[in-house]
């Protein structure tokens, strides 16, 4: 992938936390993406730092969509 296209779905990663935080009005907690120190408008930062934010990012994201209560096994 691209660095440009991890730059993307960094971003759209980004939008899915706030739309579940919205939506289920659970926060999503990410310590380890935070420690990163990258975040989606940071293009001057390494195509190695953007995949390691963009992965970090989206198992936080699966780890707390998992646990939440909100989430059904019949969901489309």
């Amino acid at each position: 992938m691209r660095k440009q296209e991890l730059v993307y779905l960094h971003g759209l990663l980004r939008e899915v936390r706030e739309y579940y935080e919205r939506e289920t009005g659970d926060q999503v907690l990410t310590p380890r993406y935070d420690a990163c120190d990258v975040s989606p408008s940071a293009i001057h930062r390494s195509k190695a730092a953007q995949e390691e934010a963009v992965r970090t990012l989206l198992a936080e994201l699966v780890e707390t969509m998992e646990g939440s209560q909100q989430i059904r096994a019949d969901a489309d």
